[in-house]
């Protein structure tokens, strides 16, 4: 995985119901590493400027 690819993930816990795709923002340097840190997308328009990025 590289910083910026997209893939479909399911996770589970509150805030997901099903699979969606997400980016990965983690450095290319910590591949090594056994966790990715990943961004979910949504289409939900949340009024919360601080922690929703637009993306086009």
């Amino acid at each position: 995985m590289r910083r910026g690819d997209i893939y479909i993930a399911a996770a589970r816990g509150a805030y997901s119901g099903k699979p969606r795709p997400v980016v990965v923002v983690q450095d290319d340097r910590f591949d090594a590493t056994a966790s990715v840190t990943v961004v979910p997308f949504t289409t939900s328009d949340v009024d919360a400027p601080l922690f929703r990025i637009v993306v086009h």
